[in-house]
């Protein structure tokens, strides 16, 4: 018993010595501006044990009486050491990093640490892209990552947007990256185009977002096989840590505005035109009177052939632009987010309302989103993660989506700037004026009221969305996990386009409606084996997986006339069914992969990838592809001779060789297809209606990149260089046939296209005190060239601008040469350099090419105290391109209005020097060769835009904890504010036609964000 009390006695008192050997520290951390830091890790130097701030930035720490140092750090901020010699409070303040070279990218099915990278990758922060009144995320990094062309050729809220990775690979397969969001590949079709567009990716609340990350080089993209022919682009959603729950609420309010109108004619300039013209029409005829020419022009604008010149002046002039096609629109956003958890279960949700009214009634947009984010671990060896994304968007359309001469007609933003200008747009009593029945007739070539059949048809899609993924992580034995994935990216598109009896168009009969409905299902199994293990100086890695995805995509589609009347909408109350159809198409792919990854003491760096991808998309003879990729980099910083130096903080060399495959084409181009579209005997018949290719295989993607990632004056200066050549091979080509076949074409690979190009992103920190100032700048230099078509071939007889040692989208037209000065003709320059006033053909010259030569942006990042500014300008250069507008407004034969400025400077008396024709004297007696002008109506589409700024206060945080919050900011936002450019329709970003489309918009959105 004595024993026993002696032993009791011992272990108090060696409990009590141990206890006796810990102490408690308590702190605080908060940002350079004084806001608490959340979630920031602090652990005790040399012990893996700590702990981390909660919600007001406090922490508290157990640690051993022998403990003298702490080290705090958090993501975005550069780590900091405290002492903590015989102190039990310490206060601490994170400095914010102008670069971290330890962080983590994504690099497809993995991460690096940045500095162990050796492929071409842009990263993106979710930072940069908050809050931006945009719907979809490829539109927020415009101008943000070197290399990356983002062209928003329309403001359409949530419409397409056409992005190209260092160029166009291809020259009719598709040239749109890869989207994966949190593993999830996306399928980036715009499936129905009925109605209005809409963009796949909108269904993702940007705020959602942490990090985007772009492989640009084969090397990097080669993971993802023969999807990565065009890049990849990961997304990476925002995940919970463990601590007290965070609740963040943010809401902004704003207005947009057009961004330029089209200054025309009004009424009288509008009938001095109409009456040159039909001078210059009967130039010829010597017995034409000018008295006739009158009689003519009075009647386009609605006079009888006996008005007064004072009856002329006071014709009333009617802008359809600004008095009712444009509109101040209206932009509403709210989302909320929770995160946290505990040692076991991590969670991040969130939700989001937002709205926008377009500058063009009735367009708008509506989207309604729920994101959650969850991983729970079970043991050291096992966990779970899962991540749902629902969204339902409802979009209004106008009159035409864009593109197209038939529907242009119909839309008020093509129609608003050529409608001639007596025309009113209400009667007296604020009925529209010149409906069908009403004998009010409509002058010139735009006969209809645009802005009623903007408001009496009825246009909405609605997309309904999931983006999901369920995933199990196991760690067999030390080093070796595995991870199984399970995706699923489902759409569901309901379009519905009414267009109202009241309206010519349907006036006949009696109402017209389309109804749609397709659904995507876009399912995704991936299983990967992933090891690491360090032995002494050398480091390595390895993956390997295999993958399955099935993409099925299928829809109705019905059509119906006659209604009752315009209260009966609904397609079951049309009294003529026209279309009823329906279709089904899909493809599949099975990959298998794997990647390794070797350093040696962080300083030599070598990666190697290879993935075999099946399709079947291609012939029976080549269904497999197999893309192999290797790179390699140098950290010269971890050298011994470059570790003294004072000038040079961060070096590395990188080179890296890879390829990849593209089956951006229709899903049964190879086979040999029937259609049961023919009658034979009364009876339904199968035809052949596609002729079969076994042999179709890849576009064949080929890269070599050479990199430098640098850093001078410990990081201030920070930045990279790359250059890089791509060929892609065995263009997948429709290829002209003998008619005589009983086929047209047939889908062959065929021709190679090579791009090149010098990219560069520089950082700086400008200054570091109390008033900080960084800049961010890249540039990216891109050449684009067809080096071969088929057999002998030099252009493609399809296409004229497809030509051998030319780029994708040349323009090829005549060369115009002004006007001559004696007779206000239009003059152009034959094959031979000699005036011509009718070019034929073979007159045609190369005139640049609609590829930009150069793209980039510059970001200025100012704060001081509670202040932040941030200052984004994008550009392009090097575009040439024609604006349809341009062409329409400028034909001065037309029945439409043109531009003031090209009115003012015509041709109107011998001895004039200009270049704008007279009347009858230009572009229209050529239109029928097609040449619209020949290079007169091309631009240069270079420009310059202040995209963004944004104008920040951040609440102090005493004040904020006063109040009972973690956090508060105040932020003012401006979009589009200003642009430099010479290209003369609404918009220089635009690629295409510009007949019908939206053009975007100025926005000013002020907001609030707030954390508790």
């Amino acid at each position: 018993m004595r024993r026993i009390s002696m032993l009791l006695l011992c272990m108090v008192c060696i409990t009590c010595h141990l206890f006796a050997q810990n102490r408690t520290v308590k702190g605080s951390v908060t940002d350079d501006k004084g806001l608490p830091v959340v979630n920031a890790s602090v652990t005790v130097k040399g012990n893996s044990a700590g702990t981390t701030t909660d919600n007001a930035g406090k922490f508290t720490i157990t640690v051993s009486n022998t403990a003298k140092t702490l080290v705090v750090s958090s993501l975005n901020f550069e780590s900091i050491e405290i002492s903590i010699s015989g102190k039990s409070d310490v206060s601490v303040q994170l400095k914010t990093a102008t670069t971290n070279l330890d962080e983590v990218v994504i690099v497809g099915y993995s991460s690096q640490k940045k500095k162990e990278v050796t492929g071409a990758i842009s990263k993106v922060s979710g930072k940069d892209i908050e809050n931006l009144p945009v719907q979809s995320l490829d539109r927020a990094i415009q101008g943000r990552a070197p290399g990356v062309v983002v062209q928003a050729n329309n403001g359409i809220p949530g419409g397409a947007v056409d992005v190209k990775i260092r160029g166009a690979g291809s020259i009719t397969a598709g040239s749109t990256p890869l989207y994966v969001v949190d593993g999830v590949q996306m399928n980036t079709d715009l499936l129905s185009t009925q109605v209005t567009q809409a963009n796949p990716l909108a269904f993702l609340n940007t705020n959602d977002v942490a990090s985007i990350e772009i492989l640009k080089d084969a090397a990097a993209a080669a993971i993802y096989g023969a999807k990565a022919a065009n890049g990849v682009v990961l997304v990476t959603t925002k995940k919970g840590r463990a601590g007290k729950t965070q609740f963040t609420l943010n809401s902004y309010l704003g207005q947009s505005s057009p961004l330029k109108y089209i200054n025309n004619l009004n009424s009288q300039q509008y009938y001095q035109l109409r009456y040159e013209d039909y001078i210059y029409q009967n130039i010829t005829n010597p017995n034409y009177l000018p008295a006739t020419a009158r009689a003519a022009a009075l009647a386009d604008v609605g006079l009888a052939s006996t008005a007064t010149d004072k009856d002329i002046a006071d014709l009333k002039t009617y802008d359809w632009q600004r008095d009712a096609v444009y509109q101040t629109g209206v932009t509403q956003n709210i989302d909320m987010s929770a995160s946290g958890g505990n040692d076991k279960t991590t969670f991040f949700m969130s939700g989001s309302y937002n709205k926008q009214n377009a500058i063009v009634y009735p367009v708008s947009f509506k989207r309604g989103t729920f994101f959650t984010s969850i991983k729970h671990t079970v043991s050291s060896k096992l966990s779970f993660e899962t991540n749902m994304n629902l969204s339902s968007i409802y979009q209004d359309g106008v009159y035409s989506g864009g593109g197209g001469v038939t529907t242009a007609f119909g839309s008020p933003t093509y129609a608003g700037s050529l409608m001639v200008p007596v025309n009113p747009i209400y009667n007296p009593d604020g009925s529209y004026y010149g409906m069908p029945g009403s004998g009010q007739p409509f002058r010139g070539a735009f006969n209809q009221n645009v802005v009623a059949a903007a408001t009496l048809d009825t246009k909405w899609k609605k997309t309904n969305q999931l983006v999901g993924s369920i995933a199990v992580n196991y760690e067999i034995v030390k080093g070796l996990r595995y991870r199984g994935q399970f995706s699923l990216d489902y759409r569901q598109i309901h379009a519905y386009n009414y267009q109202d009896p009241r309206n010519p168009d349907a006036y006949n009969v009696q109402g017209f409606a389309t109804e749609e409905t397709q659904w995507n299902t876009n399912f995704i199994n991936t299983h990967t084996l992933n090891y690491a293990n360090s032995f002494g100086s050398h480091n390595l890695s390895a993956l390997a997986g295999v993958e399955y995805r099935s993409d099925i995509n299928e829809g109705l589609l019905q059509q119906a006339q006659t209604f009752p009347s315009s209260d009966f909408r609904t397609i079951n109350s049309a009294a003529t069914p026209i279309t009823a159809s329906g279709f089904w198409t899909g493809n599949k792919i099975f990959s298998v992969f794997g990647k390794i990854n070797y350093d040696f003491q962080k300083k030599y760096l070598f990666s190697f990838t290879i993935r075999r991808d099946g399709s079947s998309r291609f012939g029976l003879n080549n269904l497999y592809g197999t893309f192999p990729s290797a790179s390699a980099g140098w950290n010269l910083i971890n050298e011994d001779f470059m570790k003294n130096s004072k000038l040079v903080s961060d070096l590395k060399l990188r080179v890296s060789y890879g390829q990849n495959g593209n089956d951006q084409i229709g899903n049964f181009q190879s086979r040999g297809l029937y259609g049961a579209t023919r009658v034979y005997n009364n009876g339904s018949a199968l035809t052949p209606s596609q002729i079969a290719n076994p042999d179709l295989h890849w576009e064949l993607r080929e890269e070599v990149n050479a990199g430098l990632d640098f850093g001078f004056l410990h990081n201030r200066i920070t930045g990279s260089i790359d250059v890089y050549r791509r060929v892609n091979s065995d263009l997948l080509l429709n290829r002209p046939l003998n008619t005589t076949t009983g086929f047209t074409t047939i889908t062959q690979n065929l021709g190679s296209i090579e791009n090149k190009g010098l990219e560069l992103l520089l950082t700086t920190l400008n200054f570091d005190g109390a008033f900080k100032w960084s800049t961010t700048f890249n540039i990216a230099f891109q050449k684009n060239t067809i080096l071969s078509l088929y057999d002998t071939l030099k252009f493609l007889p399809s296409d004229l601008s497809i030509r051998v040692g030319s780029p994708i989208g040349s323009v090829y037209t005549a060369l115009y040469n002004g006007v001559n000065p004696a007779t206000g003709r239009a003059m152009w320059l034959d094959a031979n350099g000699d005036i011509t006033y009718n070019p034929a053909t073979a007159d045609r010259k190369l005139y640049g090419d609609n590829n930009p030569k150069q793209v980039g942006g510059l970001t200025n990042t100012f704060s001081y105290k509670n202040f932040e500014v941030d200052v984004f300008f994008n550009y392009e250069y090097g575009r040439v391109n024609q604006d349809g507008l341009y062409v329409r407004m400028t034909d001065f034969s037309r029945l439409s209005n043109t531009y003031l400025d090209e009115f003012n400077r015509r041709w109107q008396k011998p001895g004039d020097i200009t270049d704008v024709p007279r009347p009858n004297g230009g572009a229209s007696e050529v239109r029928g060769a097609n040449f619209t002008g020949g290079t007169r109506s091309y631009f240069k589409q270079d420009y310059v835009r202040l995209k963004q700024v944004t104008v920040t206060y951040n609440l102090p945080g005493t004040v904020a904890k006063r109040m009972g919050i973690n956090s508060a900011r105040f932020y003012v936002q401006g979009m589009n504010l200003w642009t430099y450019t010479k290209w003369p329709g609404y918009d220089p970003e635009f690629n295409g036609d510009d007949r019908g489309l939206l053009p975007q918009s100025k926005n000013i959105t002020v907001g609030l964000t707030v954390g508790f």
